[in-house]
Parts: structure tokens; sequence; C-alpha cells
């Protein structure tokens, strides 16, 4: 009777156990798995690792943000970083790992315009959103694929406030000094067709140099004994600050003017390497402390401020932007479905760090783009100058 009894205890105590697990299983949840969004870049040579690294800033911020309100979709933001240094090789392979092993949801990033060219195609391929944030080539948009899309400006962006400001200022010869890539080849036909575009006439030369060189001085020689009044300065990386140290050293600068074909003298590391050398040169800009910026774009600044201890240039911004807007239409589309997302892009409008964009299917080079309202030419006058202060040279308007 006794052994009966202790068998029935234990059968009841063994029941209430497992009644006590099932109420509180229900309150073990497992955390749901985090949205992957890809980001591919150039972080090493012989990409521009600095371009690369300030989208990557950006980028890791728009994470920050909105993980810290929670996430998307309820789930936790989880930005998967690969380097695809400059190379079309190392794009494609990353691509291909963030899609097929990473798993991500879409794809940002791109600096190089002939990485994303290829970068675009897996994306095709395996039918995954991909969002450029800077390269700039024509092509990029102008292939009209499904799953690309752009915030950034076109070298024909660049090169018509570049050739309406040469022309404004009277530039009679101007020597245009081009990387051999497709961003550095496409910038010249563009300058073409914009001095064609608007009936500007300067006797024009035109050389090219390989990417990975270490002395420019013969191409340099050679530009010297054209004589020109204007250079403009074709390059991604180094290559750009070389040219400045050895038109110095041939006698070019500062007797004529130069000016970049991007902003890249606006990052900090421009005087480490140029020194005074630098006072002087124009850039064509994206982004001026002057232009004002959205509430959402003045939120990234003051968080880049305390992060880093100094101001963010355009990259930083573009890399921000990029992540937020793809953010925004995983929210609208209320899915991680890669076509739901693109249908997303297309249906809405979204905030940005400058004013709004809406993406359309226009044949041409605003194919699925947006160019950032804030093109103008700027210059340093004078060593280690504070952004707000280089003077915007053109448009006029702009400027105030």
């Amino acid at each position: 009777m006794k052994r009966r009894t202790a068998v029935i205890v234990a059968a009841v105590v063994v029941v209430a156990v497992v009644a006590a697990t099932l109420v509180v299983l229900p309150t073990l949840t497992t955390p749901a798995e985090p949205v992957k969004i890809g980001y591919l870049t150039p972080l090493s040579p012989p990409g521009d690792a600095s371009a690369g690294m300030r989208l990557k800033r950006g980028a890791e911020i728009a994470v920050e943000m909105f993980n810290e309100q929670g996430g998307v979709l309820g789930r936790k933001i989880e930005l998967i970083v690969e380097d695809d240094a400059g190379t079309p090789e190392k794009g494609v392979a990353g691509a291909r790992k963030l899609i097929t092993a990473d798993k991500v949801v879409a794809v940002g990033g791109q600096y190089h315009s002939s990485v994303a060219l290829q970068v675009q195609e897996v994306c095709e391929e395996y039918k995954v959103v991909c969002m450029f944030p800077h390269p700039s080539a024509a092509a990029i948009s102008e292939k009209g694929r499904m799953w690309t899309f752009r915030i950034h400006v076109t070298d024909l962006d660049r090169t018509d406030v570049l050739v309406r400001w040469a022309k404004e200022k009277g530039f009679k010869r101007v020597a245009a000094v081009a990387e051999n890539t497709d961003f550095g080849l496409g910038y010249i036909r563009n300058l073409k067709a914009k001095m064609a575009q608007y009936q500007y006439s300067p006797t024009f030369f035109e050389i090219v140099f390989d990417r990975t060189t270490k002395d420019l001085t013969p191409e340099l020689l050679k530009v010297k004994e054209f004589n020109p009044d204007l250079i403009i300065n074709i390059g991604v990386g180094a290559p750009t600050f070389l040219m400045i140290n050895q038109a110095h050293e041939v006698g070019l600068l500062p007797r004529v003017q130069m000016a970049a074909a991007f902003d890249w003298p606006t990052r900090v590391e421009y005087w480490d390497n140029v020194g005074e050398k630098g006072v002087g040169i124009a850039w064509v800009g994206t982004f001026h402390p002057k232009i004002a910026v959205t509430d959402m774009g003045q939120k990234f600044l003051q968080k880049y401020r305390q992060k880093y201890n100094e101001d963010p240039v355009y990259a930083d911004f573009q890399g921000f932007g990029n992540i937020y807007v793809l953010v925004q239409a995983i929210q609208k589309a209320g899915s991680t479905d890669p076509e739901r997302i693109r249908q997303a892009l297309l249906a809405h409008e979204f905030d940005y760090w400058v004013g709004k964009v809406k993406f359309r299917q226009v044949s041409g080079p605003d194919w699925q783009h947006v160019s950032v309202p804030s093109l103008h030419m700027a210059q340093w006058t004078a060593t280690r100058q504070k952004l707000a202060d280089a003077p915007i040279l053109f448009p006029r308007g702009l400027a105030g």
C-alpha cells in the first residue's frame, strides 16, 4: 500500500513539473533572426579604402539608429560587410557570398563604377536589390536593370556643373588627366558632351594614366607642354594626391588652376597628403555645410560628431542614406522578400539626408536613379581650412 502511494505521489510530482514547464515555456521566446543587409565597399587597395571606410561608417550609424528604435519589422538589423578592394573580381565574389551564404535581403555600398557594373549583374542574376550610394558611371543606370537602384550623381551631373563653371570663368586651354577606368574614360566623354551642349569650345587636351601608377611625371610634363589654364584631376585614391604634389614639382601648380572631378579634397586625409600644395584646388562638390540638410540628416550629423569627433563628408552621408532608404523600403514592404522590397522602392517616396527621393523607371541614365540636388564648385583658400569656410564658387545662387 505504501509502495502504491509512493508511486502515485511520484506521478503527481511528474505531472506538476510538466504542467509547470508548460506554463513557463510560452514565456521563453527565441529572439527573431536579424534582418541581414549586405554592404560591399572598398576597404583595401587598390580600391579607395578611405572612401569605403566612410561609406561603412555612415551605414553602421544608420543601423545603430534603427536598432535603437527596435530595428525593422520587430527584428534587429545586422550589417554584413565585405571588402571588394576596388576590383570587379572581388566585387563579384563578395556579392555572391553575401547573397548565397549570408542570405542578405539587399546589398548596399559600392564606390567604384567598374565594380558596380559587375555587381549589379550578380544582383540581377539572384533577384536581390542592390542600391549604390557612390559609383557615378551613367552606364550603371543606362543598362536598365530591374534590381539596381542608385542615389548619387552621375558623371553627366558632375561634368555639367564643372563645364558651366569653366565656361563662366573663361578658361581657354583645358587639360583632362584621367585614370584608365570606366570612371576616368567616361568622365572625359561626358566633359566633351557637355562642352558641346553648352557651346563651350576651349582647346582641349586629354591624357590617360594607369590607376596603379606611382609616378605621374611623364604625363604631367606633357600637360605642361600643352600649357593649360585649367587641369581637371580625374583620378580616385592615391593618384589624386600624387597629381597635386607632382604638378607642383614640374611647375604647373600653383600657376594653373586645378579642379578635382569630385569631392575627394574634402576628406580629412587631404591635407596630410598634400599640405600647403592643396590650397587653391577647386572641386565638384555634393555636400557643404552651407547647404541645408533634413532633420534626419541633422540627427546623423550629431551622432557622427559624437562618435568620431569630426564632421562627416559626403561619403559618410551617402553611406548613411543608403541604408536608411533600404530600411524604409523594408518597412513599407512589410516584408524581407526581395521582390516586395523592389516594388516598395518603386512605389514610395523616401526620406533622405538632403530632401526626399523617388525612384522612377525612365530610360537612360535616370533609370531607377536619383541625383543628389546640391552640386556645386567649391575651393580651398587656406591650409587646413574648415569646409564651412571654403567658398562656393558656383552656382552663384547656391553660394548665397
